[in-house]
């Protein structure tokens, strides 16, 4: 019981770390997204490989969830933008680039 409840804790830190470090980095007035990205980059390597296996799995799955919803979020916001557009071609390098 206890360590279910320790698995449910470090998952919910896990999580939480990037926001945490997002959320100080703005309030200093630097980059948030540099932040994320360098809070990612050290718990991949160190933080990632100190949790259980439960939580490794959660972890990766929630991560993989998330990513895959957000890149369907910039898709779907992307074809709404041109299919909104009044049919001018002056974005043709952009849709080549993003495809």
């Amino acid at each position: 019981m206890i360590l279910s409840s320790l698995q449910n804790l470090e998952s919910c830190l896990f999580v939480l770390f990037p926001y945490f470090s997002y959320m100080l980095s703005e309030g200093l007035g630097l980059s948030g997204i540099v932040s994320i990205l360098f809070t990612g980059i050290v718990m991949k390597h160190y933080a990632y490989s100190n949790l259980s296996q439960s939580s490794q799995r959660f972890v990766s799955a929630f991560f993989e969830l998330i990513s895959s919803l957000a890149e369907t979020f910039i898709f779907i916001y992307m074809g709404f933008d041109i299919a909104m557009e009044q049919h001018s071609w002056s974005h043709v390098g952009f849709i080549f680039f993003s495809i």
